[in-house]
């Protein structure tokens, strides 16, 4: 039997919001603020555009990778307490395959995998657009190995679409 304020964290409401909701909408503020808004933002986005001109203008490349996988250790840890919970269990190869979920919510909101360009609020909105597709697959019976399947041709065609819209914005297309 798990503690009561443990499971408030995945099950709480405060009025009548899901408390991982408001954890998820307070996170998502705070790194459009920091992204946005800071040196370390403006740091980050530069390295990510072209490492090697981030650091001829001074950028501690080292210094700002290890904030930015600090950063991300620090979320996933919060995700982690989060669904465990939810799920009132901690399993250690819970996540397996989150990443490609991960990857395909993040390209399909907008961010490029060459770098350099990204929204907080598109990748809400590819997270909640593959939560969708993997409900309706789910809805329609669709056998879960063939979800891999469909997320990755939405990746597909979602990164050959950026690389076609790129290679317009840079003047390379004709």
């Amino acid at each position: 039997m798990s503690a009561p304020g443990f499971l408030f964290i995945g099950e709480g409401y405060i009025s009548v919001i899901l408390l991982p909701i408001i954890i998820t909408l307070v996170i998502m503020g705070l790194c459009f603020y920091l992204f946005n808004r800071t040196k370390f933002g403006r740091y980050t986005v530069s390295i990510g555009s072209n490492q090697s001109a981030a650091e001829m203008v001074g950028i501690n490349i080292d210094q700002v990778k290890i904030l930015v996988f600090t950063l991300s250790g620090i979320l996933c840890t919060i995700k982690g307490v989060i669904f465990a919970s939810r799920n009132e269990a901690a399993v250690p190869d819970a996540g397996t395959g989150w990443e490609l979920d991960a990857i395909a919510a993040t390209v399909l909101g907008g961010m490029s995998l060459a770098g350099g360009r990204g929204y907080i609020i598109g990748t809400a909105f590819g997270a909640l657009l593959m939560s969708t597709i993997r409900a309706g697959l789910s809805f329609i019976n669709i056998n879960t190995l063939w979800n891999q399947v469909v997320v990755g041709a939405f990746i597909l065609l979602t990164v050959a679409f950026d690389s076609l819209a790129s290679r317009r914005r840079s003047g390379f297309a004709k």
